[in-house]
């Protein structure tokens, strides 16, 4: 750090760097009561044309350590005549700021400036924002007082809330009027410390959150004159550097409100070509030129009066050269430009001096002074012609207005004026080609595009990073994605993704952008992709580390934590690749869903989401979908990951798959809230979050449902191989969409597989009842040869769907269209009769009707067995009944039954599996109990544990498992609508129940060890029979009211100390048990059932998903005779899985409870379906529109809201007038009987008295 410092002296020594000091009274004697310098008072005269005689009383030495700092901020005081270039080279290559690619100057109003909210918040934070987002360098006076003051809190506050953001704003300030009390003040003068110096005209403090002060001095106090061209100049020579001048950095002089010294600053930035934008309805100065500039539009006058006409190359080459000397005079107007100038403004002049005049009125500190007329009329006449060069044609050109109470954007309004500046400067400078020579013409031509090729890219730049995508659009894109090079600017194209602009995408998108070109670098017709691509490409531009700590600095990145966690429990990943994101989201999503991207080197990803390797030279399948649609999925995945919510809901605009993809973004984000958020303040957002996107699915299938019930039926179901060859059913079970599930098309589409083949409509419940009960057998009469031709038609049209599906998936075909069953007159109706029977016990709820039939034996016969049939094998008898033999083997079928559905689960993994069944621990556990019990009951039958005669261990384990059997009846009860929402609202008391049993287990445990320590003290014996029976079993019954043991014992010892103790612990125990915890769980339940009630059916229908998913996979046939295929079934799987045999696929394919489309224009068509139904929904939801129209939508929204909230204020003071109304009658009424009562009784005591 010394080396550092130490070179940066001798860098600043070398520039030969001079300041300057009055050799009669020097500023650091605070004491000196000699009589003061001229150019130590106030200029009274305000005459700005007055020079000071350097070699009489100034000494110009060079600056001293003391004279500069390097610390934070940085800061330096020179001579006020130092060359610019010298400055630049100072705040470049010495002080080391990043080279701008903007420079702004703010100037404006500094006395009596009044601050609205509007300003504070539509300009300066849109000021700060634009330097923050550009890395542009802003320039300002540095008093604290004004437009720079609101500025310096604006700087303030990113300091304290961005650590990692550095602002470059710098101070170009007069040192001779600043207060003693600033801190740099001191530092430059240390004797200056302690001396406080009262405030006086001319003085201001210096605004403490500028990074760098550049602090001119020329040896005066008090006197500002003369400063107001140091910016222009200093930032011409920055912006022209040693590039060319089609390369020059832009430049841009603000205006805000503003007074005399403001329009000598307007004048200089306009004399050296910086263009000027008024911030119009700041007040004074600006609207003064906004209302001026509108007056004077209509003149074509376009001649520049007292302005150079190449004045850019004068102010280079003067700036430039290291002998500069300041000459004041050559910003002067002529008296010729005077004159002409007068004479241009003839008609105006006097308007424009009484315009004037009413702005200058108020420029003095003093108001008293503000009636002088003298002192004012001076005012104007010596910035009167100043005024005029500023309004005639030729100059106003180049000043823009920003309306402050309009709709403008600062930053459109910035870009613009850049824009405009910069293409009229290369239209001038190559507007007439030198000489005939064609060469030259070619040379000067190829120029001039390369000037406005440079111009269009950094333009583009600057529109990105400020996010002014309607200029974009007039000035740049011009309505053609041609006008973008795209070899030259993809990476600032990608800034749209890391910065976070979906607007600015979507209509580079809608302008046929070349996305694949863009994220993989390959074509559009490009059929398969590796994994080197994507982690060449989409790995290492989109998924960076670095970008990924940059975007959670900015906005909160779910990836960052996500990573963050593993590289707490493990080693650190040096670089993120394919098999990392895959992790990623298997973690997040789930295991049913298959790896989205490549992993191996040597495979190929065939744009469906699964792993494809050439063995033995066979061909590749062709993709399903375009490299373009898999881009969109690709980056709509990182949106999420990123959390960039505003660019997914854009991205979802351009994909077919919208209402699983909203689906999977909403599983993503609870799956994120549930283990990086659980405790965090964010919870609730991102429950908002993941509502939406449910809700924006549900709203995606009502489009659909309404355009097509059958279709949008089939779009639930189908396997969408964009995403990993999920359906959205599946995708909304494991997201716990409930909403989503019970919407009428999910449902309707469960009850289609439900039913599958069966009309229950026209059949009735009753006839499926005879059905089940004959084995399908009735079924062959349920047709006659009446059948009609455009049935048969129907049937036809049927038969040609589903050959387009897997077999192995599901056979969806619409209830209304599809009839079972051929016409007995069919030639074949016996191989017909024979499908037909096959396509009956095919119905999930046939498999279900079985299976019931199969429940229902196993707890009557095991019913039976324990009652009646249950008793230890004997010598005489050794074997078991006939009954109990049969209840064994119905108990292994179904457990046989059981275990093919675990391994058979949708997910991947014997783990995922586990985890699903344990989201459902009531049932799973209660199941696999009644197992486990059954088969120890019926290993302690035949094991020889106790004497003869008692066989109570197996009686009682087989009577417990009987207890699980009978309660599992819910479920087959549950699956009836009627009974199944009030069996979920019971499911949901039991929450209640858990909590009321520790609650009653604390008070009866404290009741039944105090009085047993009371009243049975050395009778109780210290084994489990004895605390149970002498303690838990009669206080447990307490809770039922049944006091008669515990008071007969309290009686025989009447009058006793601890009879009377005991007595009162009794009361009180029984007053908090039998009416405060009793009535406590009575409310709770009656909470939880209105609040649950409504929902029930929700969540029944929730359920009713995983029933019909798990009678889809079961055996045809009636157990116990399906156990055959149950066991061929887990034979194929294990061969299939374990032994990992591709031949067996040919005897063994494991069913999917999806559609699978085995045809490309079904797929294709589903696919059309579903974009073209939610399209619209899809556009108005995605944040495209402009600024203007979202601050439009948000106002309507905002009105909205009111009306709402206006509406319920109404309603409550209703209501809350009704209520008093109502009070006031019942008190009127009960007045009105007190009195006809207090006149009878007054009646009868006259009555009394006569």
């Amino acid at each position: 750090m010394a080396d550092k410092n130490q070179s940066m002296h001798q860098a600043i020594t070398d520039l030969q760097l001079r300041g300057r000091k009055c050799r009669q009274t020097p500023r650091n004697n605070p004491s000196d009561k000699n009589e003061i310098c001229y150019c130590q008072k106030h200029n009274k005269d305000d005459d700005t044309e007055s020079k000071l005689d350097i070699n009489t009383h100034m000494d110009n030495d060079l600056i001293t350590k003391l004279d500069y700092g390097l610390g934070t901020p940085k800061y330096i005081r020179c001579d006020i005549e130092t060359p610019p270039r010298n400055l630049e080279k100072l705040l470049v290559h010495i002080w080391k700021i990043k080279p701008p690619t903007l420079l702004l100057a703010i100037c404006g109003g500094a006395k009596y400036f009044k601050m609205s909210e509007g300003l504070e918040e539509k300009f300066c934070n849109k000021i700060i924002n634009a330097t923050r987002q550009s890395s542009a360098w802003l320039f300002t006076s540095g008093f604290n007082t004004g437009i720079v003051q609101m500025i310096g809190r604006a700087l303030n506050k990113i300091r304290l809330t961005r650590f990692e953001e550095n602002i470059t704003a710098i101070a170009i300030t007069k040192y001779g009027c600043i207060t003693n009390d600033s801190k740099i003040i001191q530092k430059i003068e240390p004797i200056l410390k302690g001396h406080s110096e009262p405030r006086k005209r001319g003085k201001h403090g210096l605004e403490p959150n500028h990074s760098h002060y550049i602090l001119l001095d020329d040896g005066t106090r008090y006197q500002y004159q003369g400063m107001q061209d140091r910016a222009p100049v200093l930032m011409k020579t920055i912006s022209y550097g040693q590039n060319s001048q089609t390369d020059s950095i832009p430049a841009i002089t603000l205006l805000v409100e503003g007074g005399r010294d403001s329009i000598l600053s307007v004048y200089c930035s306009l004399f050296y070509g910086i263009p000027v934008i008024i911030v119009k309805g700041s007040g004074r100065l600006a609207d003064f030129l906004a209302c001026w500039i509108s007056i004077l539009d209509n003149d074509q006058n376009h001649v520049a009066i007292g302005a150079e006409k190449n004045h850019d190359d004068r102010s280079k080459e003067s700036s430039s050269t290291e002998n500069y000397k300041r000459d004041q005079d050559k910003i002067l107007l002529s008296d010729s430009d005077k004159a002409e100038l007068d004479s241009m403004f003839k008609l105006f002049a006097e308007d424009i001096r009484k315009d004037l005049r009413q702005t200058l009125k108020h420029n003095s500190e003093e108001p008293w002074q503000w009636n002088d007329d003298k002192r004012l009329e001076k005012r104007v006449d010596s910035i009167w012609h100043h005024v005029l060069f500023c309004l005639q044609p030729a100059i106003r050109s180049n000043i823009f207005q920003f309306n402050l109470t309009g709709n403008d954007d600062l930053m459109d309004t910035l870009l613009r004026t850049i824009y405009h500046v910069r293409r009229k400067t290369i239209h001038s400078d190559f507007k007439h080609p030198s000489g005939n020579n064609e060469k030259l013409q070619e040379d000067q031509k190829k120029k001039y595009t390369d000037a406005r090729k440079n111009l269009d890219q950094q333009m583009l730049r600057l529109a990105l990073q400020w996010n002014c995508l309607e200029v974009a659009k007039d000035l740049i894109v011009r309505g053609s994605i041609e006008n973008i090079d795209l070899a030259d600017q993809a990476t600032d194209i990608l800034s749209t993704l890391s910065n976070n602009l979906p607007a600015f995408l979507h209509y580079l998108i809608t302008l046929e952008l070349a996305l694949p070109r863009l994220i993989f670098n390959v074509d559009s017709n490009t059929q398969n992709i590796n994994s080197k691509v994507y982690n060449e490409t989409l790995m290492k531009h989109l998924y960076s580390f670095n970008g990924i700590v940059a975007i959670h600095k900015k906005n909160g990145c779910l990836l960052y934590d996500i990573l963050r966690l593993h590289s707490n429990s493990g080693p650190k990943l040096k670089q993120l690749f394919t098999k990392h994101l895959n992790n990623i989201l298997n973690e997040l999503i789930g295991d049913i869903m298959e790896k989205l991207y490549p992993e191996d080197d040597n495979q190929n990803q065939n744009l469906n989401g699964t792993n494809v390797i050439n063995i033995q030279g066979e061909e590749l399948p062709a993709p399903k979908y375009s490299v373009r649609n898999y881009t969109f999925r690709d980056l709509f995945i990182w949106s999420l990951l990123m959390n960039y919510i505003d660019m997914a809901k854009m991205l979802l605009s351009h994909l077919n798959h919208r209402i699983c993809a909203a689906l999977i973004a909403r599983k993503i984000l609870m799956s994120y809230r549930s283990k990086y958020v659980k405790y965090s303040d964010k919870h609730l957002e991102y429950q908002q979050l993941m509502d939406y996107f449910e809700e924006y699915a549900i709203q995606c299938i009502t489009l659909c449902q309404k355009n097509d019930p059958n279709k949008a039926c089939k779009l639930v179901l189908r396997e969408c191989e964009m995403f990993g060859n999920v359906t959205c059913l599946q995708i909304a079970i494991h997201a716990k969409a409930k909403h989503f599930i019970s919407h009428p098309c999910c449902v309707q589409a469960i009850s289609n597989v439900w039913y599958r083949s069966i009309d229950i409509d026209k059949t009735g419940y009753v006839w499926l009842v005879v059905d089940v009960l004959t084995c399908g057998l009735t079924t062959i009469l349920t047709k006659t040869s009446e059948e009609t031709e455009e049935e048969e038609q129907r049937q036809q049209s049927n038969t040609n769907q589903n050959s387009l599906l897997e077999p192995y998936g599901i056979p969806y075909s619409d209830l209304r269209d599809y009839r079972q069953v051929q016409p007995v007159s069919s030639r074949r109706s016996l191989t017909v009769n024979l499908a037909n029977l096959v396509e009956f016990h095919q119905c999930p709820i046939v498999k279900f009707s079985y299976d019931c039939i199969h429940y229902l034996l196993i707890v009557l016969i095991f019913s039976y067995v324990l009652l009646f049939q249950f008793d230890p094998p004997t010598m005489q008898i050794p074997s078991i009944p006939w009954t109990e033999i049969l209840l064994i083997i119905l108990m292994s079928s179904m457990l046989i039954s059981e275990i093919r559905l675990f391994f058979e689960h949708d997910t991947s993994t014997l783990i995922a599996t586990m985890k699903h069944y344990h989201l459902y621990p009531v049932r799973t556990y209660g199941v696999t109990l009644s197992y486990l019990l059954f088969y120890a009951g019926l290993g302690l039958r035949f094991t020889k544990i106790e004497p003869s005669g008692n066989f109570f261990y197996a009686r009682i384990v087989m009577a417990y498992s009987l207890q699980f059997w009978w309660l599992r009846a819910l479920k087959y009860i549950g699956a009836i609508e009627f009974f199944g929402p009030p069996i979920v609202a019971i499911r949901k008391m039991l929450k209640d129940l858990i909590f009321f049993a520790c609650l009653i287990t604390i008070v009866m445990s404290g009741y039944g060890t105090a009085s047993r320590s009371i009243a049975y003290y050395g009778n109780i014996t210290f084994n489990a029979d004895g605390i149970f029976h002498d303690i838990v079993y009669p206080v447990y019954y307490l809770l039922y009211i049944q006091l008669d043991d515990e008071l007969t014992h309290l009686e025989n010892a009447r009058g006793t100390s601890w009879s009377i103790a005991t007595h009162i612990l009794l009361a009180f125990n029984m007053l908090l048990m039998a009416i405060l915890l009793i009535n406590l769980l009575i409310a709770m339940f009656n909470k939880r059932f209105d609040k649950i009630y409504d929902e029930a059916k929700i969540i029944w229908h929730y359920h009713q998903y995983q029933l019909v998913r798990d009678y889809f996979d079961r055996a045809l046939l009636l157990p116990p005779i399906s156990v055959i295929i149950d066991l061929y079934n887990l034979f194929g799987m294990f061969c299939h899985r374990m032994l990992n045999t591709r031949y067996f696929q040919r005897y063994y394919q494991r069913k999917r409870f999806k559609m699978i489309t085995r045809d490309s224009v079904l797929r294709k068509s589903l696919d059309a379906f579903e974009g073209a139904s939610t399209y619209e929904y899809a556009q108005a939801e995605a944040p495209i529109g402009t600024k203007k129209t979202s601050n439009v939508v948000e106002s309507s929204n905002s009105v909205v809201s009111s009306q709402h909230i206006c509406k319920e204020i109404l309603n409550k003071s209703t209501k809350t007038i009704e209520n008093q109304e109502k009070s006031l009658r019942t008190m009127f009424n009960e007045h009105s009987t007190i009195k006809s009562s207090l006149d009878v009784i007054e009646a009868k005591l006259t009555m009394i008295t006569k």
